[in-house]
């Protein structure tokens, strides 16, 4: 018995004594502010990690049912659990559901989120935003998810953001990344995640995300956009729009999924564009980029959207230097690429990857706008590789720049250089066999000669491949260039002498013109002879006698370039590698 009392003596001091420790953290601990979570001490608050539903209930000044005044509270000044310069987790995943009001933007305005970072966690619900959302420098905004069809109740268990039907827009955007204007600050490191948002065919939001002035570390990842009857998402270095460079070097925007619901609800559709990555028309926008877009989908319901289909272009690129891969668009009126626009816009390296195309609605998969007679033109360097079309179409490129059309369902890949100074036709390269000018004539390769844009090929190995004479049907056959340090240039041929031993061998009547310090090789054929240079090269011409009559000579001349271009343009070969590049 007395075994027993002790045991349960233990057992009680045991409780006890955890009880104690439980309570003193219950007691030190600050609602939002959990110590075990946060490692704090017991009597001491940290901001670390907030739980915005349990910080904000009873909160002065707010509305109990207003989600985005109670989140605003917790990043304002009133609250105190931001101090500023801090950065803190916001966790509402506590508001569930639809039943909630949104009638401020979630970020409190003014001093009030000054150096104030961190993560705004979303749960399951459904936010009726009457403004736009106004994302601070480094703040990311991370859901539960993208998928879904932009309705809250068919979206299954994901965080939607929607206009409502009194939205009063910002830049016509839903969701604007950092501030714009002229007086705005840069913004970096804005991050949206694991969203849907949805412009529900508004009037006022007719943009879904809006990116004019973030730029490094700024990005999407895994975020639907639904029924904007303007432009999806808009991206945009032009600097009329921030002090900066706009959205320079943002990205990548990843997972991006632009839709239009199959309920009908789009009247918007006809002249909408999915998404537009621009800048502007100066000589100080020349060599902006915008990180990439990777693994974008375009799509929507054919016939229940648009009677006709979509009337609009659903990528847009012009201004600005970029690259679209990975990607799935369908349901294009006419063009479902452009890359250019009717302006003088300059638009350089663009790359556009792996991307298909799914409907047979339209002229030409991806455009390439002619901006206007300018010269050199203001659209090059675009390649455009790997692009399929999954039913029967026209074509799939049209360079209005050179005229050139590729009508294959396939492209393996379309290079379009940089005209010259004097000439708007720039170079080109692809590897469809059947690309055509407009004359009909086959396509060249055209390196243009003048010094604004260099005039010389350049490669570590060069060949050519064609098919094999031996068996054409399954074997290729390669051949390496010849190459010399010189700029060289090959003659060759045969000749028989005559009676007396002597042969003249007739050269281009350009041949002295284009060449100069000439190099003979002499080889009799079919019988043992002496061959000799009787009279070097004079008149395009020069003699050759053997030591016997009626002899088969094979000759071969060389020259040395020396055209006004090549003596003004001689290559190099020797020359040293530059620092960056050493040891390489």
């Amino acid at each position: 018995m007395l075994r027993k009392i002790s045991i349960l003596a233990v057992v009680l001091t045991l409780t006890l004594f955890s009880n104690r420790h439980l309570a003193a953290q219950i007691s030190g601990a600050t609602n939002g502010n959990p110590v075990i979570a946060t490692g704090a001490a017991a009597g001491t608050s940290s901001p670390a990690y907030i739980d915005a539903y349990v910080a904000s209930i009873g909160a002065s000044g707010v509305t109990a049912t207003d989600v985005c005044q109670r989140i605003q509270w917790v990043y304002g000044s009133a609250s105190g659990l931001i101090p500023v310069g801090g950065s803190a987790t916001v966790d509402a995943r506590g508001f569930t559901g639809s039943s909630w009001s949104c009638s401020v933007n979630p970020f409190a305005s003014g001093s009030g989120l000054t150096g104030k970072t961190g993560k705004l966690l979303l749960g399951y619900i459904d936010i009726p935003a009457q403004v736009t959302w106004i994302v601070p420098s480094h703040i990311i905004i991370e859901g539960l998810g993208g998928n879904g069809r932009g309705t809250f109740a068919n979206s299954g268990a994901n965080t939607v953001i929607h206009a409502y039907s009194t939205f009063t827009a910002t830049n016509n955007a839903l969701i604007q990344m950092g501030l714009a204007g002229t007086s705005a600050a840069i913004t970096f490191g804005i991050q949206l995640r694991d969203l849907v948002v949805d412009c529900n065919d508004s009037s006022s939001a007719t943009t879904g995300v809006l990116n004019l002035n973030s730029e490094e570390q700024s990005l999407l990842n895994d975020v639907a956009i639904f029924d904007c009857s303007g432009i999806a998402l808009h991206v945009s270095t032009n600097q009329s729009n921030s002090p900066g460079h706009g959205a320079v070097n943002s990205g990548p925007y990843e997972n991006v999924n632009i839709n239009f619901s199959p309920s009908g609800v789009c009247s918007g559709c006809s002249s909408a564009i999915g998404l537009q990555v621009d800048g502007d028309d100066s000589s100080t926008s020349v060599g902006r980029s915008v990180r990439g877009f990777d693994n974008l989908t375009i799509s929507g319901n054919y016939a229940n959207c648009c009677s006709s289909g979509f009337g609009f272009t659903p990528v847009v690129i012009y201004g600005v230097s970029t690259a679209l891969t990975n990607s799935h668009i369908e349901y294009c009126a006419a063009v479902c690429v452009q890359i250019g626009n009717n302006t003088t816009y300059q638009t350089y390296g663009v790359r556009i990857s792996d991307v298909t195309i799914g409907n047979d609605n339209l002229n030409y998969d991806v455009e390439i706008y002619n901006p206007g007679a300018t010269s050199p033109p203001s659209v090059g360097n675009i390649l455009i590789e790997n692009i399929s079309h999954e039913s029967i179409n026209t074509h799939t490129i049209d360079d209005a720049v050179t005229s050139n059309t590729v009508p294959d369902n396939y492209v393996g890949w379309y290079w379009l250089g940089i005209g010259s100074s004097s000439s708007t036709t720039p170079a080109v390269f692809t590897s469809s066999n059947d690309m055509t000018t407009s004359s009909g004539n086959p396509f060249e390769l055209r390196v243009p000669g003048y010094s604004d844009f260099g005039n010389t090929i350049t490669k570590p190995s060069g060949s050519f491949k064609i098919d094999h004479p031996l068996d054409p049907a399954n074997q290729y056959l390669y051949h390496s260039f010849v190459e010399s340090p010189d700029m060289m240039n090959v003659y060759n041929g045969s000749v028989t002498t005559d009676k007396h031993g002597l042969a003249t061998v007739v050269l281009p009547a350009y041949f002295e013109a284009l060449n100069r310090d000439f190099r003979y090789q002499l080889t009799p054929v079919g019988q043992f002879a002496q061959a000799m240079v009787a009279q070097k090269v004079n008149g395009n011409r020069f003699v050759i006698k053997t030591s016997k009559p009626g002899v088969e000579v094979s000759w071969q001349v060389t020259g040395i370039r020396h055209d006004a271009y090549a003596n003004q343009h001689r290559i190099p070969t020797e020359e040293q590698k530059p620092e960056s590049l050493r040891q390489h």
